[in-house]
């Protein structure tokens, strides 16, 4: 049964002991989580919470911060009224094991509304860590093509497939594809596993085949 975000948490906590890394599946991004838990050993934390900048702040949880880094306030999802900052809640978590027993079991929960405004109204140290690299939310089919094209593009720089080589810049074919020399590359495209690109082809921008 969906239990929420935190819910979920709690569910899976037995498996674990000591420091716990949660993410969210709903989110591509660069981060460089070794960083992040530098700086949550670095300020003793018992949370800490990554946070990225975005234009529009209110389709997130918005979280303001101490000089120090120290989380001051989290609201989830603000009216434009309520906006204060651009950092928001990026998804990535580090928490002390022990705080997750404060989440009942088996009970529908949430991290964003109630967990963390209830550890920071107690004063338990959480922190916000600011990522200044690569972010995005997949959760919509729009920010999910948006992934795609920067995959291409090199807007995130990682393989874009690991079964492709590049035969140009900003080409990559599947060893099992079947390619004609005759066919035009308006890059960036991948072709992927078993597919066939037959003399005469235009194939691009922004272009992936599938099988």
């Amino acid at each position: 049964e969906p239990l929420g975000t935190g819910g979920g948490v709690r569910h899976s906590a037995d498996l674990a002991s000591g420091r716990l890394v949660v993410l969210n599946g709903d989110i591509l991004t660069d981060l460089d989580l070794s960083a992040v838990l530098r700086f949550h050993e670095a300020k003793r934390a018992q949370a800490t919470i990554v946070l990225t900048r975005v234009p529009d702040p209110t389709a997130y949880g918005l979280i303001e911060r101490e000089s120090s880094g120290r989380v001051r306030r989290f609201r989830e999802k603000p009216s434009a009224e309520e906006v204060t900052t651009d950092t928001v809640n990026a998804g990535t978590y580090v928490l002390d094991r022990d705080l997750l027993e404060e989440i009942p079991r088996g009970a529908v929960y949430s991290i964003e509304r109630q967990f963390f405004p209830g550890l920071i109204e107690r004063g338990v140290p959480v922190f916000g860590y600011i990522w200044p690299g690569y972010w995005i939310d997949i959760g919509t089919p729009a920010k999910y093509l948006q992934a795609h094209r920067d995959l291409l593009s090199g807007s995130l720089k990682t393989t874009v497939a690991h079964s492709c080589k590049q035969v140009a810049e900003g080409v990559w074919v599947d060893g099992s594809a079947t390619v004609s020399d005759e066919c035009r590359y308006r890059p960036p495209l991948l072709i992927g596993v078993n597919a066939r690109v037959e003399a005469g082809a235009t194939i691009g921008p922004f272009t992936v085949l599938g099988p």
